[in-house]
């Protein structure tokens, strides 16, 4: 049993690494957004270009989220899917400290956003299909464990009844 608790476990402190990573990815991704307009107004982009690339931005992130979904259903790659989505996060928003020029910073805020539209559909059923797993490895097992110790008792129990019948006396004996 100390199997099952040991995995049990490690897939908890694993969901809580995910949630942690996850946090540190949206503090990135809310810190970014919020100054994407005066940054790249101080290199150079008109409030129209500001503006566009913000919608544009938000449409890539909600429109690829259905994209990313349908394709991790269909390959069953959730954990490749998110890592992209993670890894594309990790890259874009540090990045942006170096475009010298709002061309560069459009491009790799419209990246961030693609980044996030990757991981977020995808890391919940990931976590999901993990602990369904886990759930598996512990649930398949205890029903035929139940149903040995139910065995057992049984098997006690008729010992037992053998036993008082064989004591009782000849009166209460029925034929």
């Amino acid at each position: 049993m100390k199997r099952w608790s040991a995995i049990s476990g490690s897939a908890f402190a694993f969901v809580i690494a995910m949630g942690i990573v996850n946090l540190f990815a949206d503090t990135t991704y809310e810190g970014a957004a919020s100054i994407n307009g005066p940054f790249m107004a101080t290199l150079g982009a008109g409030a129209a270009t500001i503006s566009i690339v913000a919608g544009l931005g938000e449409f890539l992130g909600y429109a690829l989220r259905s994209v990313a979904g349908y394709v991790s259903d269909k390959t069953g790659r959730y954990w490749l899917v998110t890592f992209v989505g993670y890894a594309i996060n990790l890259l874009a928003v540090p990045a942006l400290v170096l475009a010298g020029s709002w061309l560069r910073a459009e491009l790799l805020i419209l990246a961030e956003r693609i980044g996030r539209a990757l991981r977020k559909p995808t890391l919940v059923p990931a976590l999901l299909a993990l602990v369904a797993l886990i759930a598996a490895r512990i649930a398949f097992p205890l029903p035929a464990r139940l149903e040995e110790g139910r065995t057992r008792r049984r098997s006690a129990s008729g010992a037992r009844t053998a036993c008082t019948r064989s004591r009782r006396p000849a009166s209460r004996r029925v034929s």
